[in-house]
């Protein structure tokens, strides 16, 4: 199992959730198995997200299991609950905030899909599960660990990709206007090289619409062809163009799924941790849980301004709730008639 989060969440919730439970994929394509409901409630996460101001309005992610990893639904609900206790650690959900869970088996394997909004409901401050910067990742390959040595899975190794930055990315991508750049585009980047960069990037989140492709290939060159397949570059100083094929140059890429995909199946694995790896890893999140659970109730604990109050949490979130339901109720009953 691999938690991939992803990293945008400025959008329609309502979208990202109407995703989850339809019945066709990104491609239009109509799944072998019917998406299931698991646990929170899609209606409250709509609610809670479409009333918050901030540009980032909720994290979503996918618990991917490899096609021989088969849990049953308990197996499932207690991982789940593993999850909430350790990624929100000190909150109560349903009363400090709410999620969303299904489940797509189309593709073989068990996904297990989550969507959070970014709010503690109580003071309506924003709430991250995942604490920024290189804690994100200590914190979610601690819990992958623990989850896969506690299940009798085999133990993912951490994408190499996800770690390595290019020269490029690293030193002059950030001063594209820089001495170094210009020495840089003189070595005329290769195909494989400008490829490396952008799967960094991919993996990353850095790198979530066509557009954004076209924006970070234009470091390396001038794009001279677009079309539905393909992107054709002309590298600077270079007199000829070369061609960009494949998945994530395609029309309609959908980004979010090439980079689960990649962490799912091309991270190499390997057998059950011995007592002392699993030891450092129990620490590692003992201590990751123990910071985070600590932030949260700081961040409850504070008393909230006038301007909390005229949001849409507490009882008055209770009531918009109980609207939704009430109109579903009243949907049903007018098919029925």
């Amino acid at each position: 199992m691999i938690n991939a989060i992803n990293d945008n969440g400025t959008g329609s919730i309502a979208d990202a959730i109407n995703y989850l439970k339809s019945d066709f994929d990104h491609k239009n394509n109509k799944r072998s198995v019917k998406p299931r409901d698991f646990a929170g409630s899609a209606e409250e996460c709509i609610v809670v997200a479409d009333s918050i101001e901030r540009k980032h309005k909720y994290v979503s992610g996918t618990l991917s299991f490899r096609d021989g990893e088969k849990p049953t639904d308990a197996h499932l609900q207690k991982i789940v609950d593993a999850f909430r206790k350790t990624f929100m650690a000190g909150l109560e959900p349903g009363v400090n905030y709410v999620d969303y869970w299904n489940i797509h088996e189309d593709k073989g394997n068990i996904e297990l899909n989550y969507v959070i909004p970014l709010v503690e409901l109580t003071t309506s401050r924003q709430m991250n599960p995942f604490p920024p910067g290189k804690a994100k990742e200590d914190f979610k390959d601690a819990f992958d660990a623990y989850i896969n040595h506690q299940m009798g899975y085999d133990q993912v190794v951490p994408d190499p990709i996800k770690a390595s930055e290019s020269k490029f990315e690293r030193k002059v991508l950030p001063k594209s206007n820089s001495k170094s750049a210009e020495e840089f585009r003189k070595n005329k980047p290769t195909k494989d090289e400008v490829s490396d960069c952008v799967a960094h990037q991919i993996i990353n989140g850095k790198i979530s619409s066509r557009q954004d492709l076209c924006d970070f290939l234009e470091n390396f060159g001038e794009i001279t062809r677009v079309n539905d397949k393909f992107i054709s570059l002309k590298p600077y100083g270079s007199e000829k163009a070369f061609r960009l094929k494949g998945p994530v140059y395609e029309y309609g890429a959908d980004f979010k799924q090439i980079k689960i995909d990649h962490q799912t199946k091309n991270a190499d694995f390997k057998k059950q941790l011995n007592d002392s790896d699993f030891e450092k890893v129990r620490a590692t999140l003992e201590r990751l849980t123990k910071s985070r659970r600590s932030f949260n109730k700081k961040l409850i604990s504070k008393p909230f301004g006038r301007k909390n109050k005229d949001r849409v949490y507490g009882d008055k979130r209770k009531n918009l709730l109980m609207m939704v339901v009430e109109l579903e109720a009243l949907e049903v009953q007018v098919l029925q008639a």
